[in-house]
């Protein structure tokens, strides 16, 4: 899978960053596609602990526009398929904004053996990726099925 969505995990649901008023917000054609706070994802926590939400690939031209959107979980692939450069060498704020932390890692209970914590290299953002969008899924459809208590956010 490519580019899978942030929101049900299957490729075919681009996302785009819509201005609205002073902030952005995510916008996606996909079924499952809820409202969230960019601002808000951007921090993980016990009860809400995935960072993945979009975000602009720094490395691509300015006049990719929407094609330059991708979700975090998956900025990691798309540089090191699409551009001439290594991890170790990107911008120093987006190589931050792009990092999944330790901490987010062990509240998706990534096992230890999956996470090497020196770099994030291809093999371990794959994994890390792959890991944390299966149980954000399931986290998702258990909370569509009304198992968690919580009331859904209005679609996007």
């Amino acid at each position: 899978m490519i580019d899978p969505c942030g929101f049900c995990g299957q490729s075919g649901h681009p996302v785009k960053l819509v201005k609205q008023k002073r902030t952005f917000q995510p916008q996606s054609s996909c079924p499952q596609a809820i409202s969230f706070s960019l601002g808000v994802a951007a921090n993980s926590s016990k009860a809400s602990p995935s960072t993945n939400a979009p975000i602009h690939c720094q490395l691509c031209p300015v006049s990719s526009g929407d094609c330059a959107i991708f979700w975090k979980y998956n900025v990691h692939q798309h540089v090191t398929s699409s551009h001439d450069t290594s991890y170790e060498s990107l911008l120093a704020g987006f190589a931050k904004e792009i990092k999944i932390s330790q901490l987010e890692k062990e509240h998706f209970r990534i096992p230890l053996d999956l996470i090497d914590n020196s770099v994030q290299d291809d093999s371990n953002a794959t994994a890390v990726a792959s890991t944390s969008q299966n149980l954000l899924m399931k986290r998702r459809h258990q909370t569509l099925q009304g198992n968690t208590g919580s009331k859904r956010s209005k679609k996007v």
